[in-house]
């Protein structure tokens, strides 16, 4: 799930839901690569790099993400 530029993720949608979640990062100073064929999503945060697997259509998630 994305808010205001954090990601928040868990192991489904029901878990974050009902307010389990394994993390939050926080994409504002993040390099993102996006994959659409592979349906993944990498993140380069400052500590450590994130690959996401997008299991719905990945043009929604980047359109959450503004670029300035």
């Amino acid at each position: 799930m994305l808010d205001k530029g954090v990601i928040v993720y868990g192991k489904s949608g029901w878990d974050i839901a009902r307010g389990k979640i394994h993390g939050t990062l926080d994409t504002g100073l993040s390099v993102i690569a996006t994959k659409p064929r592979e349906g993944r999503v990498d993140i380069d945060a400052e500590d450590c790099i994130y690959h996401l697997k997008v299991r719905y259509r990945l043009t929604k998630l980047i359109g959450g993400f503004s670029c300035f």
